[in-house]
């Protein structure tokens, strides 16, 4: 019996240990079992005994230069599981490196380099397997074996040469900026790779990731390419789509780079993005951003652009513009790094495009934090690469309305950047609406219950009357389980010193 636990596992381990120690260890590529080629689809069945599980095995070999890899069953009559083991056969489905066990017939079953980080190079073994206790019936027949198709792909992305694109460069003030645009593909693991040659008298290397609307990282390694997260020598990964890395050189001492760009989030979606390279610290002037916003009279439209996103050390959430030059009120847990500090900076997204993720187009430093009411106060000082904002730059701005007279069930609408509001990585913002719920008393004081859609990411985001003057922020959600009921703490939370420091408007108190 190959699948085995209790005191007959202790057992079988003794017997393992100790043929280890007078055999060689056996490996997937030389072991009997079948071998799965790449691209490649073999036919075969589970036969069902009396024991269970009953499985068959395989065997399958990952490149060096792979990111990622897929198997998948395809025509199954049972529910069958799939389980990988890198380098040793498999004794019990708790101690796998991967396995995929749904109700689905035909399982997937995808490792990565990226992300998860759990593929390696080598030979694994792999189990179909079936584990139900009655066997599959069709037509009132109980089926002996479960047959099935197994394909095994590699994805490896290709890696491109740029030493034609420094030699096609126009050196500028700044020194040579070479842009390049990519996308990142599904089959080749959403990865794409770079090889760079240094010039000889190169000092500093800068890679700016931008105009991507996914979250992508980047990873550069000087050894050889990047294809595994923990191989890179340097990396820029976070919650942002824009990224940046500089590392300092000396001078002939490096003659090459390899630069890899991945989304570790998203595999489903072809993206597409920028990079600029610079041999230069500080970033080219090309990345300045001269953004403005349209002017309107339309209330929602006005309020559509007054959401931003926010993203910080810790992840994303949402904000809201109360000043036209550039304040910005949120949750203070929104804008919070891992070990509970303040931030020196947050990246601002804005909605140019409603149909895409917010555009990462400013910085804006931490004025204030309340702990006791959840609230931050942020303000806009730079562009996302710290330039200079644009001369007469106007912001979108809500207005306040009254917390204070609303009543149960008033209408009431909410704008954020909640977490399942995309298919990608990052999400494009979101309108929901419902109605004054109720009432709640926290240690701040008096807070808000709406029956309106909230998610993760929504926090700090606005919750509006129904002609959309900002009365609260969307704070927290209990109750996820069977219906939902998210907490509003309302602007007359502001605390009266910041009214009077940063002139906010009326005292909703």
């Amino acid at each position: 019996m190959k699948r085995v636990s209790g005191a007959a596992a202790r057992f079988f381990l003794i017997l393992v240990l100790i043929a280890a120690a007078f055999s060689p260890i056996v490996s997937a590529q030389d072991s009997s079992y079948p071998l799965l080629e790449p691209g490649g689809v073999r036919n075969s069945s589970v036969i069902l005994g009396d024991s269970r599980p009953a499985y068959q095995t395989f065997r399958f070999v990952v490149p060096d230069t792979a990111v990622g890899i897929r198997v998948s069953l395809q025509g199954s009559r049972g529910d069958l599981d799939l389980f990988a083991k890198h380098g040793a056969e498999i004794t019990s489905y708790s101690d796998v490196d991967a396995g995929s066990e749904t109700d689905l017939f035909n399982e997937e079953l995808v490792i990565m380099g990226f992300g998860d980080g759990t593929l390696k190079s080598g030979g694994y073994f792999l189990d179909v397997a079936y584990q139900l206790e009655s066997p599959p019936v069709e037509e009132g027949t109980q089926l002996g074996q479960v047959p099935f198709s197994i394909r095994y792909e590699v994805m490896e992305p290709a890696v491109e040469d740029l030493g034609g694109r420094i030699k096609e460069a126009e050196p500028s003030a700044g020194g040579i900026v070479v842009p390049v645009e990519g996308t990142l593909d599904p089959e080749q693991g959403m990865a794409a790779v770079y090889r760079l040659f240094l010039p000889a008298d190169a000092e500093d290397l800068r890679i700016d990731l931008y105009d991507t609307y996914t979250d992508c990282d980047l990873f550069l390694g000087f050894e050889g390419p990047v294809y595994r997260h923990l191989t890179a020598d340097l990396r820029s990964e976070s919650f942002a789509a824009t990224e940046s890395l500089h590392v300092s050189l000396v001078p002939g001492r490096k003659k090459m780079a390899w630069i890899t760009v991945t989304d570790q989030v998203s595999r489903e979606i072809p993206q597409r993005f920028q990079l600029l390279l610079s041999f230069r610290k500080d970033p080219p002037s090309r990345l300045r951003q001269n953004t403005h916003f349209p002017e309107t009279d339309n209330p929602l439209e006005q309020a559509l652009l007054a959401t931003v996103e926010l993203v910080g050390n810790n992840g994303t959430g949402s904000g809201c513009i109360i000043g036209k030059e550039g304040l910005i009120l949120t949750n203070r847990h929104v804008i919070l790094s891992g070990d509970g500090s303040i931030p020196e900076q947050v990246i601002v997204g804005v909605n140019l495009d409603r149909r895409r993720p917010a555009a990462e187009r400013f910085l804006a430093e931490v004025l204030e934090c309340d702990e006791a009411a959840d609230l931050a106060l942020l303000r806009v000082v730079s562009d996302r690469y710290g330039f200079a904002l644009p001369e007469g730059l106007r912001f979108p701005a809500f207005d306040f309305g009254k917390p204070e007279e609303v009543a149960i069930g008033d209408r009431l609408v909410a704008f954020g950047y909640p977490d399942i509001g995309g298919s990608g990585s990052r999400t494009s913002i979101t309108f929901s609406r419902g109605v004054v719920s109720g009432y709640d008393r926290v240690a701040a004081g008096v807070i808000l219950k709406t029956d309106a859609e909230i998610n993760s990411g929504s926090s700090g985001g606005a919750a509006c009357t129904g002609d959309f003057k900002l009365i609260g922020l969307p704070t927290s959600i209990i109750g996820q389980d069977s219906g939902q009921i998210a907490y509003i703490h309302p602007v007359s939370l502001i605390p009266e010193v910041w009214r009077e420091k940063y002139n906010l408007g009326p005292d909703t108190r």
